[in-house]
């Protein structure tokens, strides 16, 4: 994954695996009753994807990672 000029540039292998973990959670969800958003999912796996970690790792926590429970967004600092 690198970034130039403000642009997210993925590899073949990157982009099949942030695919792939889509699929994955999407299912997971309906299986789980899981709470997720498809934006904020790519969010996630992108960041996971610039701190350096493999495809693999990142299908491992597609696979693993839990669902955020249903709650109200709280605003302003705790």
């Amino acid at each position: 994954m690198r970034v130039v000029m403000g642009r997210i540039e993925l590899t073949p292998e990157e982009d099949a695996a942030l695919t792939e973990a889509h699929i994955i959670v999407a299912e997971r969800a309906k299986k789980e009753n899981g709470n997720y958003s498809d934006e904020m999912l790519e969010w996630w796996l992108l960041a996971r994807l610039n701190t350096g970690q493999s495809t693999k790792e990142l299908l491992e926590w597609a696979r693993t990672a839990p669902f955020q429970p249903e709650r109200k967004l709280m605003r302003g600092y705790a």
